[in-house]
């Protein structure tokens, strides 16, 4: 059996924050994919809430175990990554979740729509006891 092997490189298919080398295998007339996928920046792309700040917001939202907090880019608010806009949170289900994790029995999400924001940073939110507020970092 002939076989025959190519490389391409697919960043420009996937976009230029992921950089994927393809091997396409052809095989008569069948042909096969590897994709060895190398992320750049996005490794540190990731959703970070400590207990304290989970236990605020579920006291505070009043939430119960299996439910879920949408964080959104809004218009408006203080923050030091893009000017005029901030994050906010919502109590409501995930759609297309970019980012989630659980933490006290509550999933924290970013729809996939948002994570421009970032800038294939990660999101840190953690509660200031003294100030007895949420610090939402982007990092």
């Amino acid at each position: 059996m002939n076989k025959r092997k190519k490389q391409i490189n697919a960043a420009a298919l996937t976009g230029a924050s992921q950089l994927a080398m393809m091997e396409i295998f052809v095989i008569g007339s069948i042909v096969f994919q590897e994709a060895n996928i190398e992320w750049k920046g996005l490794t540190h792309m990731q959703l970070i809430v400590e207990q304290p700040a989970a236990s605020w917001y579920k006291q505070q939202l009043e939430l119960k175990n299996g439910e879920s907090v949408r964080i959104f880019v809004k218009l408006g608010g203080c923050s030091t990554v893009v000017p005029g806009l901030s994050l906010g949170i919502n109590k409501e289900l995930p759609i297309n979740p970019g980012l989630s994790t659980t933490v006290e029995g509550i999933t924290f999400f970013m729809e996939e729509a948002n994570l421009w924001y970032l800038d294939n940073k990660g999101l840190r939110i953690t509660f200031d006891e003294r100030h007895e507020e949420i610090d939402m970092i982007v990092e």
